[in-house]
Formats: structure tokens, C-alpha cells, sequence
């Protein structure tokens, strides 16, 4: 299988993935696969693709790279946050932990790329709506430029914002449009605030990005899952 298959069969199955997964604390990146392994159909695409030869950047909270179901996986890169948090603290890297183990879970032979780009307190204010304060360049820019650079071959972000004024830039739109003119599949959730906060959520919302949004057990909508076009 050609890369370029290969990075397209881990694409479609981290889409489906992000779908049917909610999102989960780091002690969760421990558990097995559960229901959402069959929902995918993930021991058929397996068959075609393991993620061999694939680099999956996962834009987050920060990866624990010596984590158990991480280990000797994870390439670090930089910390556009900088909030001055560190690995060894226990408020740094819990969800991005739990999907960048999730990537793994669909595509065991890929090589992750963990580019810390926001703080767990800021995804639990984007998931109530609250404004994410921002210094500077936004570090989710910074994210996709350097996971492009750096060898990506998908951009996982299983994050956003309904603040449009938080995202909807022109230096934003360049990102992605970066991201995508080199070939580089991305991927960002559509949000968790179900119909409370029924917002056009970015980067999800920006042409080019696979928006994806959250089934439950029975294949229907999950409860909070964001339903904006």
C-alpha cells in the first residue's frame, strides 16, 4: 500500500474514531477498545491499513510520551501554549494523552506527533462556550504550520472554539490552507456543547477540515455533541 493510501485509510478510520469516541480523561488512554471498535469496523481496516509509514500530529493538551500506551510512539514537539506548565504536571498533557492513545488504538503502527496547543482549562471553557484568552500568534496556527513542516501527514485536533472571533482569521484560513496544499488530511471536532451552544465551531468550520461530530451507541447523534451545519 502506497503511503498515500495508507495516510487516507488512517484518515477515514481517526474520522470515524472521533465520531463514536467522547472525550476521555488520560487514564482512559489504558482502556481497550470497547463498542466503537466494531462501530468502525476496525478489525476490516485493519487488514488494509495499520498507519505503517504514517504520521498523525495530534494539535492538544500535550501527549505524556512515557505513558504506557505511548511509549517509544511519541515525538514531542514544541509548546505553543506556554502556560508555563511543564510534563510533570498533573493539569499538562490529560486529554491530548487520551487521543493520541485513541490514534494508536486505530492505527497501532503509526508514529505520533504531539504538538501542545492549548491547556485542558481551555478546552473545558471552549466546551462551555467561555473565550480562550490568546497571546499573540494563535498557537493553533503555529501548530499546524510546524506539524506540516515537520512531517505530518494528518492534523488530528479534537478541539474548537464557537467564538468566531477567536478563529475566524485570515491567518487561520492560511493554516489550513497550508495544511492542505501539501497534501495533509485534517481533522477537528465539531463540538461538544450539543444544542446549548449550537455554534459554527473553528477550525472544524473552515473549508478543507473534516468537521467531525459524536454518534453515540445506537449510531445516533450523541447528546452533546454539536449539530451546526
Amino acid at each position: 500500500m502506497t503511503n498515500r493510501r495508507a495516510r487516507a485509510a488512517v484518515g477515514a478510520a481517526l474520522t470515524g474514531l472521533i465520531c463514536v469516541l467522547p472525550m476521555a480523561p488520560a487514564h482512559a488512554a489504558t482502556t481497550p477498545m470497547g463498542w466503537e471498535g466494531d462501530a468502525l469496523g476496525l478489525s476490516s481496516a485493519q487488514q488494509l491499513s495499520q498507519g505503517e509509514g504514517v504520521t498523525v500530529a495530534v494539535l492538544d493538551t500535550g501527549a505524556v510520551a512515557d505513558h504506557p500506551a505511548l511509549k517509544g510512539r511519541v515525538t514531542t514537539g514544541p509548546d505553543y501554549r506556554n502556560d508555563g506548565l511543564d510534563p510533570q504536571s498533573p493539569e499538562w498533557g490529560v486529554h491530548g494523552t487520551a487521543m493520541a492513545s485513541d490514534v494508536l488504538k486505530v492505527a497501532p503502527k503509526a508514529k505520533i506527533l504531539s504538538v501542545r496547543v492549548i491547556a485542558d482549562a481551555d478546552k473545558e471553557k471552549a466546551d462551555t462556550g467561555e473565550p480562550v484568552q490568546e497571546r499573540g500568534a494563535s498557537p493553533i496556527v503555529s501548530g499546524i504550520y510546524y506539524a506540516v513542516d515537520h512531517g505530518a501527514d494528518v492534523i488530528s485536533m479534537s478541539l474548537g472554539s464557537g467564538e468566531v472571533a477567536n478563529y475566524a482569521d485570515p491567518k487561520d484560513v492560511a493554516a489550513i490552507d497550508y495544511a492542505l496544499s501539501h497534501g495533509v488530511t485534517v481533522l477537528a471536532g465539531a463540538g461538544n456543547s450539543g444544542d446549548k451552544l449550537n455554534q459554527i465551531s473553528f477550525p472544524a468550520g473552515y473549508a478543507g477540515a473534516i468537521a467531525v461530530a459524536a454518534a453515540d451507541q445506537g449510531g445516533a447523534r450523541a447528546d452533546f455533541s454539536t449539530v451546526h451545519t
